[in-house]
């Protein structure tokens, strides 16, 4: 992943296995299960990616886990403390009103609990192939877009959590 953004750098070097291999084309394909409705909408000339509302999530842990992750870096790295304080990160988490909007990819091309999960039982859903250094590559040339990155979803047991 090309970035210059060290958040993006430090996820990408610590969790290499959270993100997709290459292919025999070299591209690094991740998909995102939905219906035929949203393939509509997401393949329109100026696109919407149709991300959720993380304060709706029916897991809350999820986003969580997300901000613990970010606190830890900034904690060895003081420097993008200046960019976003922890304290902000602090209010982000205690605060649904504040919560960032998601959208969810997974690294299985054909996987029976996200078609049960992501897609209509009746009429059906695609998985929809992203090229991860693509969309990238789109995300850090958004300058509308604000913060946005492209980070892996973390799931931990009720053990770890």
């Amino acid at each position: 992943m090309s970035s210059d953004n060290e958040l993006d750098k430090y996820i990408a070097e610590h969790l290499k296995k959270c993100y997709p291999a290459r292919d025999d084309n070299g591209r690094r394909l991740f998909y995102h299960y939905t219906t035929v409705d949203t393939l509509e909408v997401l393949t329109r000339r100026k696109a919407d990616m149709m991300c959720t509302y993380c304060g709706a999530l029916n897991d809350r842990s999820e986003f969580v886990v997300g901000i613990e992750l970010i606190k830890k870096y900034m904690k060895h790295h003081p420097k993008e403390q200046e960019i976003v304080p922890c304290d902000v990160l602090d209010q982000i988490a205690s605060d649904p009103s504040c919560a960032a909007w998601s959208m969810s990819f997974s690294l299985e091309r054909d996987s029976l609990s996200q078609w049960t999960s992501y897609t209509d039982r009746t009429e059906g859903g695609v998985a929809i192939g992203f090229d991860m250094d693509r969309l990238n590559e789109k995300i850090h040339a958004c300058k509308k877009c604000g913060l946005m990155y492209l980070v892996p979803c973390l799931y931990v047991s009720a053990d770890e959590s």
